[in-house]
């Protein structure tokens, strides 16, 4: 299934963190058909960007539509960040180990809660070879 990615400033999904970041960060829409997320990245001050993903509620997403759009966002955005670190609820051991495939490697310390969820910090250090 083909992943779409939409600049907007209308997001599918919103809370006060994605608002925050249509003012001062990065925000697309994901589309698979209809849309399913909203990938949006934190800007760093130009070294680099945390990039997030916040689905749908209710919608059910294959995991190959999970790697695609990662994959997909990971490489609109790299190369305009030297840095890329990626968020992830601890809860969500599926997409911890998509994004592991992808390059991403866990950084130790690097968890916090946000909202009362115990988030993953994971910094991209690059695609693994095939």
């Amino acid at each position: 299934m083909k992943v779409n990615f939409e600049k907007t400033l209308i997001p599918c999904v919103c809370d006060e963190v994605i608002a925050w970041h249509v003012v001062h960060g990065w925000v697309w829409n994901v589309c698979a058909g209809r849309p399913i997320g909203v990938f949006y990245c934190t800007v760093l001050c130009g070294s680099g960007a945390i990039c997030h993903f916040s689905t749908v509620e209710g919608v059910a997403i294959p995991a190959s539509v999970i790697l695609a759009a990662f994959r997909k966002g990971v490489r609109m955005v790299a190369p305009a960040c030297p840095v890329l670190y990626a968020t992830i609820p601890e809860t969500r051991a599926k997409l911890i180990r998509v994004a592991l495939r992808l390059g991403f490697g866990v950084v130790e310390d690097g968890g916090f809660a946000l909202d009362g969820r115990n988030m993953v910090l994971l910094k991209y250090y690059a695609a693994p070879k095939r």
